[in-house]
């Protein structure tokens, strides 16, 4: 993100740099909320708030990527925090919780390396995507990173939409397994 904001938006390496913060502050803000949300409410309210705030950001991205000003950013990227804020840690607190008490070491730690893999992978696709972009049109390479950009976004968009589908069946099956629980 910070290199399509300097690429593409013109924006200089610290305001780039700086695009990010406002999201990741708000994400570590909100980890006691969700947290108090999966208390009250259980684990479905949570993941499904935070995987569709995650849906509408990557959306707004995708549909808007030549006119992404820094503000528009910032707000496309809050709305992408919230959503890692109240998801992420609430699925891995679930998840957790359905283990003996005995695997939650081993649980927690394949669901790190799980989380670094999925992060590097995703890394790897996305940018991949952008970099065949600029290498097919190396003479405007802020337009080819622009359209690159649109293509990753749209590769996110479905993998969001595939991640609030299979958090609905999900739910779904626990609730037709044991209505009480849901």
């Amino acid at each position: 993100m910070p290199n399509y904001a300097q690429l593409v938006s013109h924006t200089d390496a610290f305001t780039a740099g700086c695009l990010l913060l406002p999201g990741c502050i708000i994400g570590a803000m909100l980890a006691p909320i969700s947290g108090r949300l999966l208390d009250k409410f259980g684990a479905q309210r949570p993941i499904l708030l935070g995987n569709a705030s995650i849906l509408l950001s990557v959306i707004c991205y995708s549909l808007y990527p030549g006119e992404l000003s820094s503000l528009l950013f910032i707000v496309f990227y809050l709305f992408f925090a919230f959503g890692q804020g109240f998801s992420m840690g609430t699925i891995m607190t679930n998840g957790l919780s359905q283990l003996p008490e005995e695997l939650n070491a081993d649980g927690n730690a394949a669901m790190n390396t799980l989380l670094q893999l999925a992060g590097a992978v995703g890394t790897a696709v996305i940018s991949t995507i952008v970099a065949t972009a600029q290498a097919a049109e190396p003479t405007n390479i802020a337009h080819a990173t622009m359209l690159g950009s649109r293509h990753g976004f749209f590769v996110l968009t479905v993998s969001a939409v595939l991640i609030l589908c299979c958090s609905l069946k999900v739910f779904a099956l626990i609730k037709k397994k044991n209505p009480a629980h849901a």
